[in-house]
């Protein structure tokens, strides 16, 4: 699959986090990267970690995505 045009909105996004990504990975000691969004940024980032999944990945990282919901401090991931 190739990388998507850099002309194209969407891959300008896609381009921008992998950017966040690589500035992450800079840090010394980053072990776990926790990206908060809003809920009209999420189908953004699925696409991000499913392209990071591919061979063709820009990152070369390995990628596990948490799914829970927040409802409450005290039942948080108890579900």
């Amino acid at each position: 699959m190739p990388h998507p045009d850099p002309n194209l909105p969407i891959a300008l996004r896609y381009q921008m986090l992998v950017a966040y990504w690589e500035s992450f990975m800079g840090k010394t000691g980053a072990r776990i990267c926790h990206w908060l969004i809003q809920d009209d940024e999420r189908q953004m980032i699925d696409q991000f970690i499913q392209m990071e999944e591919l061979f063709q990945g820009r990152t070369h990282q390995l990628f596990f995505q948490f799914n829970t919901p927040f409802d409450n401090q005290e039942e948080y991931g108890q579900n």
